[in-house]
C-alpha cells in the first residue's frame, strides 16, 4: 500500500480550483487549470475573460481566452481532495 502523497498540479489540470492571484484581483478566483509549463499555468477563468473583455470593449470572443499566470504572480492555489474533512469542531468532541 502506498502513502497518500497529497495533491500535485498535474493532477489538477482539467479541474476547477480556487486561486489568488494579487496582479488581478484582491480576492480568491476559481479558474481551470488546463496546462502546467515549467514557469507557470494555462488557466480559463471567467471572472478573467469579462474583466478583459471590458478593457478591451468586447462583449465575447471567437474562442474561450486562456490566461497563462507566471507561478510568480500565484499567491495560493486551493483544491479539494476526497478524503474526510478536519473539523476543529469534531476534534474537540
Amino acid at each position: 500500500m502506498s502513502e497518500y502523497e497529497g495533491p500535485n498540479l498535474e493532477g489538477l489540470v482539467g479541474q476547477t480550483v480556487a486561486m489568488l492571484v494579487p496582479v488581478f484581483d484582491s480576492k480568491a478566483v476559481d479558474v481551470k487549470i488546463h496546462a502546467i509549463e515549467p514557469s507557470g499555468l494555462w488557466v480559463e477563468s471567467q471572472l478573467m475573460i469579462e474583466r478583459m473583455f471590458a478593457t478591451i470593449g468586447r462583449k465575447s470572443g471567437a474562442a474561450t481566452p486562456l490566461f497563462f499566470l507566471p507561478f510568480s504572480s500565484i499567491a495560493f492555489v486551493m483544491a479539494s481532495i476526497a478524503l474526510p474533512s478536519l473539523s476543529e469542531t469534531m476534534l474537540t468532541q
